[in-house]
């Protein structure tokens, strides 16, 4: 039942019981799944409008024409059952133009969405979708705390919390999911789908937050606690509340933390810890234990609950237990990262999707492994992992020897989304990597790039610049696959400010610039764009080149002598920032839309990345008026220039510095 005719029926049906007290809401709303979305916010319009209203006033006769023509103009006029269901419902005895008159104009504006929705086919609203897993989940209503179930939508607005022994996972509509662990009480306080933008408030309890990555302009992923505002476009992360402290630790990417009006960026394998809007702790999490599957064979951690960490054959991921972390075994070998999961015993269960043999290797903090063979027959198969704690670290242990996959685990639950419904076939994956004889790019590091990550915080820490020019030689050693892994670590370690300027002294001078310009063109060859930023302002400090002197003021005297030195910077090779700057000033003389859409897109080349920063403050400095601004928003705006536009505004995000990046988003958005 689809149409607009069956939702009227339906409703029918629903404010029916519901006048006579034989079904609540959320009954009405289960018995019709199907309708669910259209059929919500009808029911919850009906309620609003039943609650007593405050004291008739003189009718106003301009409104109550309003009303009755706009009653006229609809079909339902001719339904009289729909009138008499919500009237009874109501208590209205079939006296329905008492709404229009006196107080009543908002239950009047009900109604009549209530006519206009009940003749069309409804639009629903961007909602998250509840899987409840153990224990109980409740929505707060004004009457209170009422229990949902298991596939409920919980829409923008809506306040939850698990109980004791709760569960859940909360879907959104681009895929992103985050894990309610036990005891935990969120507000979902915005989704939109178009950018994605997700605003969740956490009051207690613990969140693992699954980030589908999303670079569009506008787009935003936020949790906000008492302390902290934490901001993602894409990555895995863990919030948590406890003794009205927030900690985040980051198990994949990179996670911005504002505390205070302060921003901290926590790659992965860091956490911090804010009280009172303070940075109260900061610091590296402990090595964890490791779980390796490689072969044609897709793994899935399946937990007590039915939670399920890992992958399908079809090539979909999913990350559902808080503290678990999964790379994509159509990369190559797929790897479990344990950190801070819940003691239990789990069933690691793999399905085949190639030929051949393969092995499930379980490598703990201390570097001991054991090995467990999946023979080339075996189409499936279960193993039983045992998850404890001892001294405060997590331990893994494998109880048993690998087993045909009878009787096979509950099937893992996935709300479908375009992130499920878009994925390739891992053999089809396999056989690109392999045949493009790439290497295979884990989300995840290995235990040498561990032993790594903690040696250069050490030396960070320490300011130590014989120690880190060590380290940062090591970046470019071992394989690929390590290489890139230790440029992700460097990269997300030089968001922060202090540790940025100590890298950039430990490669000052001519002594260092072989290592220097390595570094550069291997961070070029394998970053990611925003990565490359950090990596290069990190790598050779502020640029020195002085803007046009023509349209930026100079510095305040106080300014320049209150400023901490900086250390002599590297020598770099010249970039033609007076032709580039008199490009842009021809083609804005002339008003040629045409030669400044070449301009914008020399500045977005990757090859023209050395130049970006002066780049974006050339554009800054000369669209200072605001006709220049509109010649620049008009050379953007259309379709035919969406791209363009958009790669403008993701490196403005990424590169552009604080006190020109809003006014450079409102001149390319025409703000």
């Amino acid at each position: 039942m689809s149409d607009a005719r069956d939702l009227g029926t339906i409703l029918d049906r629903c404010l029916d019981d519901l006048a006579a007290g034989r079904a609540t809401v959320e009954a009405c709303l289960d018995r019709y799944p199907e309708q669910r979305a259209a059929l919500e916010p009808l029911l919850a319009a009906a309620v609003a409008v039943r609650r007593p209203q405050p004291a008739e006033r003189t009718p106003d006769p301009a409104r109550r024409a309003a009303f009755m023509a706009e009653i006229r103009r609809t079909p339902q006029q001719s339904r009289p059952r729909f009138w008499a269901s919500l009237a009874r419902f109501m208590d209205l005895g079939g006296a329905f133009p008492r709404l229009v008159v006196g107080a009543a104009p908002v239950a009047a504006a009900v109604v009549i969405a209530l006519v206009l929705i009940t003749t069309q086919r409804a639009t629903p609203a961007a909602a998250s979708t509840l899987t409840l897993f153990s224990g109980t989940v409740e929505r707060q209503r004004d009457e209170g705390w009422q229990p949902i179930v298991d596939g409920a939508r919980v829409p923008e607005g809506a306040r939850v919390r698990t109980s004791a022994d709760g569960k859940a996972l909360l879907t959104f509509p681009d895929g992103s999911t985050v894990s309610l662990d036990a005891d935990t009480d969120i507000a979902v306080e915005r989704i939109d789908v178009s950018p994605r933008v997700v605003m969740l408030r956490q009051y207690s309890g613990r969140l693992w937050n699954d980030v589908a990555t999303d670079l569009t302009p506008g787009a935003a992923f936020e949790v906000h606690t008492a302390d902290a505002v934490v901001q993602v476009h894409g990555t895995v992360f863990e919030t948590a509340i406890t003794d009205g402290q927030t900690a985040v630790s980051t198990a994949e990417g990179l996670v911005d933390v504002v505390i205070g009006g302060q921003r901290v960026s926590v790659p992965r394998g860091e956490f911090v810890r804010a009280e009172h809007q303070r940075v109260a702790e900061r610091s590296a999490a402990r090595p964890t234990p490791t779980l390796t599957v490689d072969g044609p064979f897709a793994a899935a951690l399946i937990a007590p609950g039915g939670e399920a960490t890992g992958a399908k054959t079809n090539g979909t991921l999913f990350r559902q237990i808080r503290g678990v972390t999964t790379s994509n075994p159509g990369d190559g070998p797929q790897r479990f990262d344990f950190q801070g999961v819940e003691p239990g015993d789990y069933t690691l269960n793999v399905q085949r999707f190639g030929a051949g043999a393969g092995t499930i290797a379980l490598v703990g903090p201390d570097g001991q492994e054991r090995r467990l063979t999946l023979d080339a027959g075996s189409g499936a198969a279960n193993v039983r992992v045992r998850v404890g704690q001892q001294n405060g670290a997590t331990t893994v242990a494998l109880l048993d020897s690998v087993a045909p996959a009878t009787p096979a685990p509950a099937p893992v639950r996935v709300v479908e989304t375009p992130r499920t419904q878009k994925p390739e076939d891992l053999a089809a994956q396999r056989a690109k990597v392999e045949s493009a004889g790439a290497t295979a790019r884990p989300a995840l590091t290995s235990p040498a790039t561990d032993e790594f990550t903690r040696n250069l915080r050490v030396a960070l820490n320490g300011d130590n610049v014989a120690a880190l020019r060590t380290q940062l030689q090591a970046v470019l050693e071992g394989s690929d696959a390590v290489k890139l892994q230790r440029l992700q670590v460097l990269a997300g370690l030089a968001g922060d400010g202090g540790n940025a300027a100590r890298i950039t002294r430990a490669l000052a001078g001519d002594e260092q610039a072989a290592l220097r310009n390595q570094l550069l063109q291997a961070g070029e060859a394998a970053l990611a764009p925003e990565a490359q930023a950090r990596f290069r302002r990190a790598l050779l400090g502020e640029p020195t080149r002085v803007p046009d002197r023509a349209q930026t003021p100079p510095a305040s005297p106080t300014a320049s002598a209150t400023a901490t030195p900086r250390p002599p910077l590297p020598e770099r090779t010249p970039t033609p920032t007076d032709t580039r700057t008199q490009r842009l000033r021809e083609a804005l003389g002339r008003s040629d839309l045409a030669a400044i859409r070449v301009w914008l897109a020399d500045l977005v080349a990757p090859e023209n990345a050395d130049g970006t920063e002066a780049g974006l403050r050339t554009l800054a400095a000369l669209t200072v008026s605001d006709e220049n601004a509109n010649k620049v928003t008009r050379a953007l705006a259309g379709e035919s220039n969406q791209s363009l536009r958009v790669r403008v505004l993701a490196l403005i995000d990424t590169s552009a510095a604080a006190d020109v990046r809003s006014r450079l988003l409102r001149t390319v958005l025409g703000q």
